[in-house]
């Protein structure tokens, strides 16, 4: 299930920091790998959802994040734009 919550602590430098999710609940690390491509850069305060996942570690990791009022990015359109930036031909 899905957890909103806000970015309390990030350091842009090194692409992470914690979400505290609204209500209760346990803080999670937040990694910039996990946020939909095209997403803008976060920041301390930003409102996220998010999949909270614990790890072999029992560490709260959060997965799939998504900036508040964001919509889900359709599947495929990452690779056309990848191509199309890098200067490959699409052929698909």
């Amino acid at each position: 299930m899905r957890n909103a919550g806000r970015i309390t602590e990030w350091n842009d430098e090194k692409g992470f920091g914690f979400v505290v999710p609204n209500g209760d609940g346990i803080r999670a690390f937040v990694h910039i790998s996990q946020f939909q491509r095209n997403s803008r850069r976060p920041v301390a305060g930003d409102l996220i959802s998010y999949l909270p996942v614990v790890d072999e570690c029992g560490r709260t990791n959060a997965q799939q994040i998504r900036h508040a009022g964001e919509r889900v990015a359709p599947p495929g359109r990452h690779r056309f734009f990848r191509e199309r930036c890098w200067g490959f031909v699409c052929l698909g």
